[in-house]
């Protein structure tokens, strides 16, 4: 996957303070956030009633040491319904194929609230593409489930 500019920035190699706005196609337009930034890459998933911009604050701290990007679920922020459902288990499963489609190793998922619920059924099947933070200092501020 690619990432912003690859420009320096305060926050890291690569990192956008801002993040920057993009999207990818999975049976229907889904819009992320893409902080960029360099290392195991991370992947952070909104509450209910929420949206990618909800992780502005803390996007850029994990950009420090990650790739990081915050995606709108379907019905949520900037993605649309699209002849999908907004329920928690077929959000599940866009969050299952927004990784197989722009990761090509183990994410770190980040989930607030309803996100991170959604995040516990998802990594809790094959194929075991999310890895355990560990001692990351970015986990101090967040809810991550290994």
């Amino acid at each position: 996957m690619t990432t912003g500019s690859g420009t320096q920035s305060a926050n890291g190699p690569g990192a956008q303070p801002a993040g920057i706005s993009r999207w990818t196609d999975l049976g229907g337009p889904v819009h992320y956030l893409d902080f960029g930034g360099e290392g195991d890459p991370v992947v952070m998933v909104h509450g209910l009633g929420g949206n990618a911009l909800n992780w502005m604050d803390v996007g850029p701290g994990f950009a420090a040491a990650h790739h990081t990007v915050a995606l709108d679920l379907a019905g949520f922020g900037e993605t649309p319904l699209f002849d999908r459902s907004a329920a928690v288990g077929a959000n599940a499963e866009l969050v299952r194929k927004f990784v197989e489609e722009l990761f090509d190793e183990p994410v770190i998922l980040i989930g607030n609230s309803m996100g991170g619920s959604m995040l516990a059924q998802v990594a809790s099947r094959p194929p075991a593409w999310w890895r355990s933070p560990g001692a990351s200092p970015c986990c101090r501020n967040a809810n991550c489930f290994p």
